[in-house]
């Protein structure tokens, strides 16, 4: 797998994504049969490889990226830290110029209803929290990029209160 992205994908016939036949043969063109370096960062949990492919003009990924072929992949930036900021910043690039898989894209346009104080009430999961504002409104809260633990709760407890998934 290529370390911070993830393309459509591609069946060779017509049941493939859009863009999914483009985007390979834009790899095909571009390292087939050539000498690339490979720095490999860790495995999938199926036990496939990542890792970064380079040839001579730079990292595969980022010119994908670039050309609106791939979007960018957060489950792998903790592999890649400093180096994620660069393939944000051609999909945000690829997202400006609207270029393929972003044709239609259409940025969401911030005000001041989305930065806010609020009270943490309740936390439901590492990466969700229950909120609540000045107005006294309760929300619930999701955070990006982070992937918590799933809870399993132990053996008795499932039993009693009568649960049926995770036991």
């Amino acid at each position: 797998m290529i370390a911070g992205i993830r393309c459509p994908r591609s069946d060779g016939n017509e049941a493939g994504e859009e863009f999914g036949e483009e985007a390979k043969n834009f790899v095909e063109f571009r390292l087939l049969q050539r000498t690339v370096h490979v720095e490999l960062l860790g495995l999938t949990p199926q036990s496939q490889l990542i890792g970064i492919v380079s040839h001579p003009r730079g990292n595969i990924a980022e010119h994908l990226l670039l050309e609106g072929l791939a979007r960018c992949d957060d489950f792998h930036s903790t592999l890649l830290g400093a180096r994620m900021a660069r393939l944000r910043a051609a999909e945000k690039r690829a997202k400006d110029e609207r270029l393929k898989m972003w044709k239609g894209h259409v940025v969401k346009k911030l005000d001041n209803t989305n930065s806010f104080d609020a009270v943490v009430l309740r936390i439901i999961w590492a990466d969700q929290l229950i909120i609540r504002n000045k107005a006294g409104q309760e929300k619930k809260v999701s955070l990006s990029s982070i992937r918590g633990p799933k809870y399993v709760p132990p053996f008795g407890i499932c039993i009693l209160h009568n649960y049926k998934e995770g036991c």
